[in-house]
């Protein structure tokens, strides 16, 4: 039986924000607000969705909202019950588990907060195996499942119920009811049980980033720094290394969009120098060198610090930093044509193919 207790937020943060492809927000506050749940109420139980009844109500959790907007009004308690209330009332039982929509540097942590908050359980697993921008990209919906009933609790206490006509109008409905809310809010969606969960969600996936977390720590504070440790646990491999030259950020339709551009190292000697270009839309989505795609959504492109190996988000990557680029497996359920139409390069309004690295078995 696995507890997260205070000893591990620090590697849950650590290993989320490693998986995060650069986007999911800061974890400084729901780090911090992690770390006082479980000073006040203890320890968390992480459970296995196959060791509970199959048809136990499960409550999904994520946090809704601009990232900048997040840090000024993060949900608190008040909200984290109203939220119980509401998706309880409507499902007409008790939900005997809290269940991570999303495991992001945010979403990752949140969840927790949520079940310490409200003396449960929580899933050990979540519903993207990584950290995608929308509710919708998910392994349900993969599987068929619709995304509605989406339940939302402002900052303010507002809430709203919502029945989207369709899935790709949920993300539509949730943008325009954010802006009424203050641009945050404490989200559910689907309705799960503990089947559904088992048979759809992505097995110990809490687990998995506490433990990759440990190793990430290991190797910021300097015990190894060729990231073969790191690698090795989650089957990635560095595709680039060079300086940024230039770094464009732009809001557009309410969505944070990026172009990066890193000078390769000359490794050869002989001043042949190969150019990145990142391309980000609340996340790193496509890494191409010399105007070719290497590594796209739905795989993970990580970019770390040259010189500290620290995690650098989208937002702060700046010009003249050294780095290295790490591209990361996705879920092998993202790798299917199915899938490609949800969560590829296409669903980001990029005309091109996936496109995944020969990754470490």
């Amino acid at each position: 039986m696995r507890y997260v207790t205070v000893d591990d937020v620090d590697h849950l943060a650590l290993g989320a924000s490693f998986l995060a492809s650069g986007g999911g927000g800061d974890p400084f506050l729901p780090l911090q607000m992690l770390r006082c749940a479980l000073e006040k109420h203890g320890p968390v139980q992480l459970v296995d969705a196959d060791a509970m009844n199959p048809e136990a109500a499960l409550l999904p959790v994520a946090i809704g909202g601009s990232p900048s907007a997040v840090v000024e009004a993060f949900p608190g308690s008040p909200e984290i019950a109203l939220l119980r209330e509401i998706v309880e009332k409507h499902l007409g039982r008790v939900c005997e588990a809290v269940l991570p929509i999303q495991t992001g540097p945010v979403n990752g942590l949140f969840p927790i907060v949520v079940a310490a908050e409200l003396g449960l359980p929580c899933i050990d697993s979540d519903l993207m195996a990584r950290c995608f921008p929308a509710l919708e990209m998910s392994f349900l919906t993969l599987a068929g499942f619709p995304l509605s009933p989406i339940f939302m609790v402002g900052a303010m206490g507002a809430y709203s119920i919502m029945q989207a006509g369709g899935d790709h109008t949920g993300s539509k409905l949730l943008r325009a009811t954010l802006t009424e809310m203050g641009m945050v809010a404490v989200t559910s969606a689907y309705q799960v049980t503990a089947r559904d969960c088992r048979e759809h969600g992505a097995f110990r996936s809490l687990s998995r980033i506490v433990d990759l977390g440990k190793l990430v720590h290991a190797m910021e504070s300097g015990e190894f720094m060729d990231l073969d440790r790191t690698l090795d646990a989650c089957g990635g491999l560095v595709i680039f290394e060079g300086t940024v030259v230039e770094v464009i950020h732009e809001v557009t339709s309410g969505i944070p969009r990026g172009v990066v551009t890193v000078l390769g190292d000359d490794v050869s000697g002989i001043g042949s120098i190969d150019v990145l270009r990142i391309d980000q839309q609340s996340e790193n989505l496509i890494a191409s060198i010399n105007g070719v795609p290497i590594s796209t959504v739905p795989d993970i492109i990580t970019v770390l610090d040259g010189e500290t190996g620290t995690v650098v988000p989208i937002t702060s990557l700046s010009r003249g930093q050294h780095i290295r680029v790490v591209a990361l497996p996705g879920d092998p359920r993202w790798h299917t044509p199915h899938a490609a139409t949800l969560v590829g390069p296409r669903a980001f309004g990029f005309d091109i193919d996936p496109v995944s690295v020969g990754f470490r078995p």
